[in-house]
């Protein structure tokens, strides 16, 4: 009579290295633990990826209307002021922290401001002449890639291998120093350079503090997608329904199609995984 197989290492027994009998499977389960996420929470979710697209869109329509001399100067730098100022109250109101307002921290954060907007218009002349000698197309192919860049690997609270938070600001910062040299002026260079720390540096760090406040953040991407659509109606109409049509597929046909392939989702564990030693 042959000796019944076991499921042991330490002793050899007289069966094939990829042996296994019957039983093999009875340890086979499917889906532990697996969470299935409703639409609001993939809509809510993909809030934060519109709303950075919608911050590199509008970077790039700021270009324009600077390139065009559309809005002077004091305009878009009045502009970016009055946005910081409301999204530090609107921050500290939701989020309950008017202490931040102390004597003490005014004036540290008006030290730090008055440093960059002095350092930043002392670098702007350099910044204007850096990428002159570039061809305009090489220019725009390369503000493209890296937008792309900037986008695509951008931390969205994913815990992901994609994540680079620093490469995606490098990128964007790239983007902008390579615009810088095809505006008409130094000041307008300046105004680009604010503009693109305030999209590109501060803004993300306004959302991560937001990002359990579902309303506001929604509240907020909303109106930045109608400032774009406003902005690019009087560019191009074909842009704006461009952008329209890709805001609609990233908000409510992606998730649609997430919740949608969610049954097809299986994870088995069984026998073959690793040994977990419980304590």
């Amino acid at each position: 009579m042959s000796k019944k197989w076991e499921k042991v290492l330490f002793k050899k027994q007289n069966f094939p290295d990829n042996y296994v009998d019957s039983t093999f499977l009875s340890d086979l389960r499917k889906n532990v633990n697996l969470y299935k996420y409703t639409w609001w929470e993939a809509f809510t979710g993909i809030a934060v990826v519109t709303h950075e697209i919608s911050s590199t869109v509008m970077f790039v329509i700021a270009f324009i209307y600077m390139q065009e001399d559309t809005f002077s100067i004091g305009t878009i730098l009045s502009s970016v002021a009055l946005l910081l100022i409301l999204a530090s109250f609107l921050l500290q109101w939701r989020q309950n922290e008017w202490w931040m307002f102390k004597k003490s921290a005014i004036y540290e954060h008006a030290k730090s401001c008055v440093i960059f907007l002095a350092f930043g218009y002392m670098f702007s002349p350099i910044l204007k002449t850096l990428t002159q000698s570039v061809s305009t197309d090489t220019i725009y192919a390369m503000v493209v890639l890296m937008m792309i860049v900037h986008v695509l690997f951008q931390d969205y609270g994913a815990d992901a291998a994609i994540v680079s938070s620093t490469l995606s600001l490098n990128s964007a910062l790239f983007a902008a120093v390579c615009l810088a040299s095809r505006l008409p002026s130094v000041q307008h260079t300046f105004a680009l350079v604010v503009l693109s720390v305030k999209l590109f540096v501060l803004l993300p760090v306004f959302r991560r503090k937001l990002k359990n406040d579902i309303p506001c953040l929604l509240l907020i991407t909303g109106v930045f997608v109608g400032i774009i659509l406003i902005a690019l109606y009087y560019i191009s109409v074909v842009y704006a329904i461009l952008f329209a049509i890709l805001c609609i597929c990233i908000n409510f046909a992606f998730p649609a199609l997430f919740i949608y392939c969610q049954k097809y989702k299986e994870n088995i564990f069984g026998p073959w995984d690793e040994a977990v030693v419980r304590s």
